[in-house]
């Protein structure tokens, strides 16, 4: 090869050495100056963790996962737990700058310390691995949460919502967990937390179990010993109740009895009066007066009825003072609670049912605290075993025997027979044995009173005020009734009376078909009250007489009628005193009535010549037309006895 070729071939070979290095020296910086930081802007960096993690036997796993604070997150999707990749721990959520891991705790559980990683693939292929991140565990040096006490250790099923008060102990920030679930908190310097317990809480289950929470951070939480309630189906019986009253008395007279033909007194004069007669039972209503007097009321409550509302609570809107009430209802003294007990003192065999018609917990703290706040101060504590306390709910019981273990309780069913399966199971679980009902309500049915008898029950109805059907009741299976006016001495003597009322009766209606007659102006007047007496037989006499449907249900009301030969020609009913003046021919009749509502007076002047006695009932006098003089006076006791009198 000659010495111009071997030039030329070396002369090549530095070109291409020379681009070679070229080639070389773009590579590596693009190495140094593109790839490398590329690379290092990918690779995922841990730098801080958010709070602390606990480990123990009482402590959860975080609720919410670990944070971790650091650089290029976006896109990890893999944890490595001491080199290892661990799939128990999750990505919950991540930003650049932001991490949140789901580290179990069967992770960390029982180490003191363990390594932490990051990853996240580039092209599918290539990991890009986070240094690695030392996590120390920490040891709780807070005291476990405990339950100290709790006001019942016994749930009761169809009683929602129940009220449990929970007492805690070495707690800061505390929650109630019941089955599992946060129910309450409760923040320090307080240690009593209040829970409502219900039914889904129990549904299905023999037992619930309550747990105190302390949120100790970072989404862990230190758990207490769980205390376990048992679930039962009803309340078992707390108290021993008394059915003497029961066994001694079968009338109950209502608001102390009538008093001058007024019902619903609750009055002295009306209590002495019967007392008198021999009746040792007696019910009455208790409200409190303006000056805090425990008293009998008559109307007086109706502006300010459904709630109780007591001075010293700052809610005390009754108007009038007790002397005030004996001022207004002049003659009619309101029995006072210290009157009942003075009474309950000198005689062993009396008793009192109380009833306070307000069931809010002021009213009944106030009322029945002070029964026996005065009771005790006599020294006469032993006479509360005869005062019944009249309730309308097994709510009110429940508030009521709270106050004061009262031996002597009457159950008084509601108006609406809508919860009767409750009714019957509070009382075949409880240890409540008297009750009363209404006249004529959806309780008052054999059936259902069967039922109570076979639970032993004393079983009264009110308000009865005819001795047959006091009689009638009783030999249903009734104990007895709640009556304004009946007395156990007319009881007794119930047969005899049950012919005689017949009797009348049949002469009434015999009466009323006799002066039936064209011949004859019937003028009827009604003083105080003539219709309780009043049945189908005695209703369908007057309506064919000419007397209006509406008599039969004029209870109390002043009434004036004129008829004849079964037709009407004057009627009026009221609540206040009514006068008519009819005129035919040559004779003028002048007409009073004033029925029980107002002062009681009946009235019928013909021609100047009027009727001069004052009775209760239906006076009639019959005018006969065609001889121009008064044929006949009489009245009819409508009220209680069908009795007559002629005039």
């Amino acid at each position: 090869m000659g010495t111009g070729r071997i030039k030329e071939l070396w002369s090549k070979l530095k070109k291409k050495r020379l681009s070679m290095l070229l080639g070389c020296a773009v590579i590596y910086s693009a190495v140094i100056f593109v790839i490398l930081p590329v690379y290092e802007s990918l690779i995922p960096e841990i730098i801080k963790m958010e709070g602390k993690l606990y480990a123990g036997e009482r402590i959860s796993e975080p609720a919410y996962g670990v944070i971790f604070w650091g650089n290029n997150f976006s896109g990890v999707d893999t944890v490595y737990i001491n080199g290892t990749e661990n799939t128990a721990c999750q990505i919950i959520d991540s930003s650049s700058h932001r991490i949140v891991v789901d580290i179990p705790r069967d992770v960390y559980y029982g180490k003191e310390a363990f390594d932490i990683q990051v990853a996240k693939r580039i092209g599918g292929v290539y990991v890009c691995k986070a240094k690695k991140y030392t996590i120390n565990v920490s040891e709780n040096t807070q005291k476990v949460p405990e339950i100290i006490e709790l006001s019942s250790d016994v749930i009761y099923r169809e009683q929602e919502p129940q009220s449990l008060t929970v007492t805690l102990g070495n707690m800061e920030e505390s929650e109630i967990y019941v089955n599992g679930t946060r129910t309450a908190s409760v923040a320090y310097p307080d240690n009593n937390v209040e829970i409502s317990i219900t039914s889904d809480m129990y549904q299905g289950r023999e037992s619930i179990e309550i747990m105190p929470v302390t949120d100790i951070g970072g989404g862990q939480k230190l758990y207490g010993d769980a205390v376990v309630l048992k679930v039962e189906d009803v309340e078992t019986v707390k108290y021993e109740h008394s059915c003497e009253l029961a066994e001694k008395n079968t009338i109950i007279l209502q608001a102390a009895g009538m008093w001058q033909g007024n019902k619903g007194t609750n009055c002295m004069e009306a209590f002495l009066e019967y007392y008198g007669k021999g009746s040792r039972a007696f019910e009455v209503d208790i409200a409190v007066t303006s000056d805090g007097v425990l008293a009998g009321y008559s109307d007086w409550l109706e502006q300010n009825h459904g709630e109780v509302l007591l001075e010293e609570y700052q809610k005390n809107n009754l108007p009038k003072s007790f002397e005030e009430l004996c001022d207004i209802y002049e003659g009619q003294t309101p029995l006072r609670w210290e009157d009942m007990l003075g009474c309950l003192i000198m005689d062993p065999e009396l008793y009192f049912v109380v009833d306070v018609k307000y069931d809010n917990e002021e009213a009944i703290e106030y009322i029945f605290g002070r029964m026996v706040e005065e009771a005790r101060a006599q020294g006469a504590e032993a006479a509360l075993e005869r005062v019944a306390i009249q309730f309308g709910s097994p709510d009110m019981y429940d508030k009521v025997m709270e106050v004061y273990p009262f031996s002597t309780v009457i159950y008084a069913l509601p108006q609406s027979a809508e919860n009767m399966e409750e009714v019957l199971e509070f009382i075949e679980n409880s240890n409540v044995r008297m009750i009363t009902l209404q006249q004529g309500s959806a309780w008052d049915q054999n059936a259902f009173l069967q039922e109570l008898l076979q639970d032993d029950c004393y079983v009264y109805i009110h308000t009865v005020n005819r001795i047959l059907k006091v009689a009638e009741y009783m030999e249903r299976g009734y104990r007895g009734v709640y009556s304004d006016s009946v007395t156990a001495e007319q009881l007794t003597d119930a047969e005899r009376i049950a012919e005689e009322q017949e009797e009348n009766k049949q002469f009434l209606i015999n009466y009323l078909q006799e002066i039936k007659n064209e011949d004859y102006l019937v003028l009827m007047s009604v003083q105080d009250e003539a219709t309780a007496m009043v049945d189908d037989d005695i209703a369908r006499a007057l309506e064919e007489l000419g007397v209006s449907k509406d008599y039969r249900f004029a209870y109390h009301q002043s009434y004036l009628g004129i008829m004849s030969g079964g037709n009407m020609i004057y009627e009026a009913f009221s609540d206040e005193l009514l006068e008519y003046e009819h005129v035919e021919g040559k004779n003028v009749f002048q007409m009073k009535s004033a029925g029980g509502r107002v002062e009681a007076v009946s009235e019928i002047t013909v021609n100047g010549e009027k009727n001069d006695i004052y009775e209760r009932g239906l006076h009639i006098t019959v005018f006969n037309k065609k001889l121009g003089i008064v044929q006949d006076r009489i009245v009819f006791d409508l009220y209680r006895d069908l009795g007559h009198m002629n005039y």
